[in-house]
């Protein structure tokens, strides 16, 4: 337990636990709304391990020089996403990120990681710096950070993504977080693939009934964004 001021503050579940938790309630309860709760309180944990770092991350709005890198994300992210750009989002500016998502889509086609943060596409719910997702983004954008501002910069400049960046330990411990989410939908026997965000959200913006198809077990649509075989970058934001 953790204390907020002079009121204490209890410590969302996590780790084996939660997985345990997760994984019986996705076996029991084979629906969306059941997975997307696991979802949140995996999103949870990572926040408030975020907010214990030590040092704090440099990371504030209108930094976003890493938007443009690849992002690894389950189904059930790329649904809350969508799902939140529909319930947000005016027509005019859902169909406007629609576009880049299918347009950044199409730019970084089949590309690993590197080759994506060549391009240098940013993310397509980026605006004015800031993330019109940010309350229901996947768990590597909110886990990925940086000590320092510069070396973020650099890279961002020079077209690459960061070999190295100055990390807290958080780091280390939620990608464990991550995994045990994914571990959890595969031991329900439902689709544990890591999608990278820009084209698997472009073709569920497209598609409503898709959540309804991939509960059924039908993933086929969202194939065409597997993320490539080969791994990313060291710094990238897919672990």
């Amino acid at each position: 337990m953790t204390s907020e001021g002079n009121r204490p503050v209890e410590e969302p579940i996590g780790g084996w636990s939660l997985f345990e938790q997760m994984k019986a309630d996705f076996r029991s309860h084979r629906q969306l709304p059941v997975v997307q709760d696991g979802l949140r309180k995996v999103q949870t944990r990572v926040d408030h391990l975020m907010g214990t770092n030590r040092p704090v991350a440099a990371c504030q709005r209108g930094c976003s020089f890493c938007c443009h890198l690849q992002v690894g994300v389950t189904a059930p992210e790329v649904f809350a996403v969508v799902d939140y750009a529909r319930s947000h989002f005016s027509p005019t500016l859902l169909e406007s990120v629609t576009e880049r998502a299918e347009q950044n889509a199409l730019a970084v086609r089949g590309l690993p990681a590197k080759a994506q943060a060549a391009k240098r596409r940013l993310c397509a719910f980026l605006e004015d710096g800031a993330c019109l997702v940010y309350e229901a983004r996947p768990v590597h954008c909110r886990r990925y950070h940086s000590l320092e501002v510069e070396p973020c910069r650099r890279a961002f400049e020079e077209h690459r993504a960061p070999e190295t960046l100055p990390q807290g330990f958080v780091h280390l411990v939620t990608p464990i977080e991550y995994g045990f989410f994914a571990s959890a939908l595969k031991e329900a026997s439902l689709d544990d693939t890591e999608y990278e965000l820009q084209p698997a959200t472009a073709i569920a913006l497209r598609d409503p009934a898709l959540p309804t198809k991939w509960m059924r077990g039908d993933a086929s649509a969202l194939s065409p964004a597997t993320c490539p075989d080969d791994p990313p970058a060291k710094g990238a934001k897919s672990p």
